[in-house]
């Protein structure tokens, strides 16, 4: 379709509202959020401990995507 015809096709002319309507989650964020403490709480109690502990593995996780 040529460009020009764009803007009378009704699924162009629907995009821009499913876009401002559609709600965007961050499903990755939301996950690591929920398992920190499930992690942490098996392993230590100890906020320094956990901290370093996190470190370490995102650091591997960039080493070894």
């Amino acid at each position: 379709m040529p460009a020009s015809q764009c803007t009378e096709n009704h699924d162009y002319q629907t995009a821009p509202v499913v876009a401002r309507t559609v709600a965007v989650v961050n499903d990755h964020a939301e996950r690591g959020v929920v398992l920190i403490p499930k992690f942490s709480g098996n392993m230590t109690k100890n906020e320094e401990q956990l901290q370093f502990v996190l470190q370490a593995v995102a650091g591997k996780c960039k080493r070894h995507p």
